[in-house]
């Protein structure tokens, strides 16, 4: 289940060949993003029907210690017309390859609020002139991890207020792994890396969480912690060229008190309109 993976994808970042079955990066084709997964999103369950019970045991495998308490309103993914120049910050990564990296520009237009200002833009070279950028408060502490594959484990974090970014662009089982249950094209293909997905259905977290698909390949999440913190997310799953930010499965997750919902919109929106071919 999604998410639970997190740590595992950091775990990809640093290794020397991924993990899982991987794609092999010579010399197979791209594959266009008009060719990803078309499947039908899940659709809701009819109200009139009750949702499936799930127990405390399996919660406790799908959150970890993030328990969902109760559904919030939802983030938004629309960028912004209007951008301006955030200072940029490099962040600390290690890296599972030997890289060589283009200088990184001084500032970046991002879509931020005019009372988001002061923020940084975070930035992870992914080797050559290609980065992905973060914006954030400019206290957060931050690291990274960059595995041989491409794959990229990003953490900002500062008092309650946590960021993570996830992409695994090239172990097509890990990320089958972690978006079976949610996506259908993940959960029909994952007997084909272990065992079939057997977990609860989507619709068992209703009561818990809200969540809706934005396409068939955009999954957007929000709830309420049982400490009282919130968390926003989106999950982008779709089996594209491999060789860039958003391959196969791209995470971004914002946690923090209610009053850090305008953090949580900015990061999603402008973090994942860097994925090349995200609106298509």
């Amino acid at each position: 289940m999604l998410w639970k993976w997190m740590g595992l994808f950091a775990g990809c970042a640093v290794v020397a060949a991924g993990c899982g079955k991987a794609v092999s990066k010579a010399p197979s084709p791209s594959i266009p993003p008009s060719s990803r997964e078309t499947a039908s999103p899940v659709p809701p369950r009819s109200k009139s029907r009750p949702a499936p019970k799930i127990s405390g045991s399996q919660l406790a495998i799908l959150f970890g210690t993030e328990i969902p308490a109760a559904p919030i309103p939802l983030p938004s993914v629309a960028v912004g017309p209007d951008k301006l120049a955030l200072p940029v910050h490099n962040v600390p990564a290690t890296y599972g390859a030997t890289e060589s990296f283009a200088p990184l520009p001084k500032d970046v237009p991002m879509a931020v609020r005019p009372s988001q200002s002061a923020y940084l833009a975070y930035a992870v070279p992914l080797g050559g002139a290609r980065a992905i950028y973060v914006p954030a408060p400019p206290e957060m502490r931050s690291q990274a991890g960059v595995g041989a594959d491409g794959s990229l484990a990003l953490s900002l974090q500062h008092g309650s207020i946590s960021i993570t970014v996830s992409d695994t662009p090239a172990c097509v089982g890990c990320a089958v792994d972690g978006a079976a249950g949610i996506f259908p094209a993940a959960t029909r293909q994952s007997g084909q890396y272990g065992a079939p997905y057997s977990g609860p259905a989507l619709s068992a977290l209703r009561s818990l969480i809200s969540y809706r698909f934005e396409s068939s390949h955009l999954f957007i999440k929000a709830y309420q912690m049982r400490s009282g913190r919130d968390v926003w997310g989106l999950e982008d799953f779709s089996l594209r060229d491999e060789d860039r930010p958003g391959g196969i499965l791209f995470m971004v997750s914002v946690s923090g008190p209610a009053q850090s919902r305008a953090l949580a919109d900015t990061v999603l929106s402008d973090v994942y309109a860097q994925l090349d071919g995200a609106h298509d």
